[in-house]
């Protein structure tokens, strides 16, 4: 049986499509901003679907060959509100139903999070994750080295100039943004719910439509805020999207 990531690479061939090329262009920026030297840092936003975990992955493989060391890749997912926290919320129901919007994340602590990685170059640092067998976030669950002096920081609300947001953007040395079609991140999300839940095609549209879409269309409008718009036309296996 062939694996999801040679069927992957498969379909990237019969596309046309090298991912690799866009990658080696990421490389190029950043390499730009560490001739600049100091700490700096990145922001990647992207429509739910858009397979930001997929370019960072082969982002960070590339850069841990050219780069060893210097440059780590993290997610804002570890900055969702706990469960707990959206229970206090004043309409705790509605919280939870919208969990992801970006009034449910903690920017305050994303903020701080990069300003510290900024400013604290001598020590350690932690980075909070997403455990998502606890649907719940989990601190200091990533270490950033010392020596690492970029940090790429992917989220949906990284260029969102809203709900404390606006502070995280402005720690930003560039804003990056992957492109797909809005029609087809969607597709991929119903296709992920079925993966994950195990639900049928219509009930997955419906959760998309519930709460992912409201999300992708404000994510959506900080495309033009972006000082770099990659076209992200990769191939999404179906059984791996």
């Amino acid at each position: 049986m062939q694996s999801s990531k040679g069927a992957q690479e498969m379909a990237s061939a019969a596309s046309g499509f090298d991912a690799s090329v866009v990658c080696r262009q990421a490389l190029s920026r950043i390499s730009a901003l560490q001739f600049r030297g100091g700490r700096r840092v990145i922001g990647l936003a992207g429509l739910p679907g858009s397979g930001k975990s997929t370019f960072c992955r082969l982002l960070g493989d590339i850069a841990a060959s050219e780069f060893p060391g210097k440059i780590q890749v993290v997610g804002m997912d570890g900055s969702h509100c706990s469960l707990s926290e959206l229970a206090d919320f004043p309409e705790p129901r509605k919280a939870l139903e919208r969990r992801g919007a970006p009034w449910t994340f903690n920017s305050k602590s994303v903020a701080e999070k990069i300003s510290r990685f900024r400013t604290s170059s001598d020590v350690d640092l932690y980075w909070p994750d997403f455990d998502h067998a606890r649907g719940d976030p989990e601190e200091d669950a990533i270490s950033i080295c010392a020596g690492i002096d970029l940090l790429l920081v992917e989220g949906l609300y990284m260029l969102y100039p809203g709900h404390g947001f606006q502070d995280v953007v402005t720690l930003l040395d560039e804003k990056w943004f992957l492109d797909v079609p809005y029609e087809e991140s969607m597709r991929r999300l119903v296709l992920r719910h079925q993966q994950a839940w195990g639900i049928s095609e219509d009930e997955a549209k419906k959760r998309v439509a519930a709460n992912d879409a409201h999300n992708a269309q404000i994510v959506l409008g900080t495309k033009a805020l972006a000082d770099w718009v990659i076209d992200w036309n990769e191939p999404v296996n179906e059984l791996a999207c």
